[in-house]
C-alpha cells in the first residue's frame, strides 16, 4: 500500500514537472502571408513607369513565443537571410524585397503557387491561384449629383475569391471644416453599392479602385488556408482598376485659398496589408 502511494505521489510529480516546462504544449506559428502578381515602376531605357508580370510576398510571423525567421520557400525558390526579414513588437515582418521571379510569367502563372514560412518553432505551407485580371471598371453616376444618391461600383473580367474596392472621400463636415479619408470595403460578388445613407453632406468621391484577391474572405473567424505547426492566412492580389471618375454630392467642396484642404492618403501596400490585418482580428 506504501509502495503504491509513493508511486501515485511520484506521477503526479512528474506530470506537473512535465506540465510546468510546458511539455505538452506545442509551439505553434500564426502567419500572414500576401503575394503580389504584378511589379509597377521605372524600367530603362526611358524609364517610364509600367507594370509586369512578377511574383513579390511579404507578411508577418508570430508564435507561442517570437520565433526566430528561417526561411520562405516559394514555389521551387527557397530566399533566406537576415535582409529578408525584421524583428518588430511581438512578431516577425518578412519580405522577399525583389521580384522571384520576372517578366516571363505566362498565364496562368501558377496552378497554384506553394508558399512555406518557415521558423524555428515550425513552419507552415500553404497554396494558392492567382486571380484573373479585371477588364472593366463602372461607376454608376459622375459629375454633380444631389445629396443622398446612391453609387454603384461595378467590375468585370473577375474570379476572384473577394474584391477590396477603395475610394477617396472628402466632405464638408461643418462650416469651414473638411473631412477626407481613403474608405475601404470587401465584397464577394462584381458590384458593391453605397447607400443613400452614405452621402447626406457636401462632398466629392473620386479615385476608385478595385483589386481582386483569392484567399479567405477577411472577417473574424475566417478559416486557416495554411497549415502545419499552426496556421495562416495566404493571400494572393492581382494588379488593380482604377477610374478617374469625380463625383461631386450636393455644393461640391469650396475650400477657400486660406484653407487647408486634406491630404489624400494613397492606397499603399502598407495600407492595404493594416486593413487586411484590422478586418481579419488578428
Amino acid at each position: 500500500m506504501k509502495r503504491s502511494l509513493l508511486f501515485f505521489l511520484g506521477a503526479l510529480l512528474l506530470i506537473a514537472t512535465f506540465w510546468s516546462c510546458n511539455l505538452f504544449t506545442k509551439n505553434a506559428i500564426t502567419v500572414l502571408a500576401y503575394v503580389d502578381y504584378y511589379y509597377t515602376g521605372r524600367r530603362a531605357p526611358d524609364w517610364e513607369i509600367t507594370t509586369v508580370p512578377s511574383v513579390w510576398i511579404s507578411g508577418r510571423v508570430s508564435g507561442t513565443t517570437l520565433p526566430a525567421f528561417d526561411y520562405l520557400q516559394v514555389g521551387d525558390k527557397v530566399i533566406e537571410g537576415s535582409d529578408i526579414f525584421d524583428l518588430e513588437q511581438g512578431y516577425v515582418r518578412f519580405d522577399s524585397e525583389s521580384r522571384i521571379w520576372e517578366d516571363s510569367i505566362a498565364a496562368p502563372a501558377f496552378d497554384p503557387l506553394t508558399v512555406t514560412v518557415a521558423t524555428d518553432l515550425g513552419s507552415v505551407t500553404g497554396s494558392i491561384t492567382i486571380p484573373d485580371t479585371l477588364t472593366g471598371l463602372t461607376i454608376s453616376v459622375s459629375d454633380t449629383v444631389p445629396l443622398g444618391t446612391p453609387v454603384t461600383v461595378s467590375w468585370t473580367g473577375g474570379n476572384a475569391d473577394y474584391y477590396q474596392v477603395w475610394y477617396w472621400h472628402l466632405w464638408e463636415e461643418d462650416t469651414w471644416y473638411w473631412l477626407g479619408y481613403t474608405r475601404d470595403t470587401v465584397v464577394a460578388g462584381n458590384s458593391v453599392t453605397f447607400d443613400s445613407t452614405y452621402f447626406t453632406k457636401n462632398a466629392e468621391l473620386s479615385d476608385f479602385e478595385v483589386y481582386p484577391i483569392n484567399g479567405p474572405m477577411p472577417v473574424p473567424g475566417a478559416v486557416h488556408n495554411m497549415t502545419g505547426d499552426g496556421g495562416g492566412y495566404l493571400y494572393s492580389e492581382n494588379q488593380e482598376i482604377t477610374s478617374d471618375v469625380l463625383i461631386v454630392f450636393g455644393e461640391g467642396i469650396n475650400i477657400p485659398v486660406f484653407g487647408k484642404r486634406p491630404v489624400k492618403e494613397d492606397c499603399t501596400v502598407a495600407l492595404r496589408r493594416k486593413r487586411l490585418k484590422e478586418k481579419l482580428g488578428i
